[in-house]
Parts: structure tokens; sequence; C-alpha cells
């Protein structure tokens, strides 16, 4: 018989997990967007940008 093999912690944690949340955050700032001066909506999607563009360029590191 084979034993069986356990995952270390570093395989079971989530890697994307951080860029997750950090896009989670950035679209949260989108909620109250219609209640703001059309002014501060540029940082609110910069937001968005920046961190979706971090998530997708880790992509590529898997």
């Amino acid at each position: 018989m084979r034993p069986e093999h356990t995952p270390s912690p570093a395989v079971l944690a989530d890697p994307d997990a951080e860029h997750r949340a950090a896009v989670d955050a950035a679209l949260a700032g989108l909620v109250d967007l219609d209640t703001l001066p059309v002014a501060d909506h540029v940082a609110r999607f910069d937001a968005v940008h920046g961190a979706l563009t971090d998530a997708l360029s880790a992509i590529d590191r898997i």
C-alpha cells in the first residue's frame, strides 16, 4: 500500500488570495460611485485598473 500524500500548507494556500482581495477592495470602491463628484471617479477607476492589472500580470508567474 502506498501512504497517502498530504500536501504542504504552501500548496493549500491560495496564491491568488492577495490579488483577489485587492480586486475586491477596489471594486467595493465603485459601490457608491454615483454619490461622488465626477472628479473623484478617476481615482476609483484607477484603483480598479491597477488591481486588475496586477492580478492579470500575476497569472504569468504561476
